[in-house]
């Protein structure tokens, strides 16, 4: 009996073993594509904004606005003409608009500190879905 236990009890271990360090699957497309539209609005937003400074950023910046418009369109082949889509880039577009509002009128400097973190926080989430730094 022991012989037969033994080899079943290695084979269930490998099996569990394998099966729970295995990577968990990818989002699902929908919240893939809210991804990528929420960060193709906040990357819009902050490339007019660093275009109206004349920052030469400003063309990275659109650039990767870009890649995570092409990545949308990938995941949703209607994206140009979804509501949803264009709803969730505005809702990009608002965060740092509001974020960048904060951070040039805000009435204190520690509010204004706060808005820059949060601002560079949601832009450094949208760099690294591209770039995994």
């Amino acid at each position: 009996m022991t012989r037969v236990f033994r080899p079943l009890v290695v084979a269930a271990f490998l099996v569990l073993s394998f099966w729970s360090a295995a990577p968990a699957a990818p989002p699902p497309p929908g919240d893939r594509a809210e991804a990528f539209a929420i960060c193709a609005g906040r990357l819009w937003a902050l490339s007019v904004r660093q275009a109206a400074v004349g920052d030469p950023s400003s063309q990275a910046t659109g650039q990767m606005r870009e890649d995570f418009d092409m990545l949308l369109g990938a995941v949703l082949p209607d994206a140009a003409s979804d509501r949803q889509a264009q709803r969730w880039r505005v809702d990009g577009w608002v965060q740092i608009a509001h974020l960048l509002a904060r951070n040039q009128y805000g009435a204190t400097p520690r509010r204004r500190d706060l808005a820059a973190t949060r601002m560079a926080s949601r832009i450094d989430t949208c760099r690294r879905m591209i770039l995994r730094r």
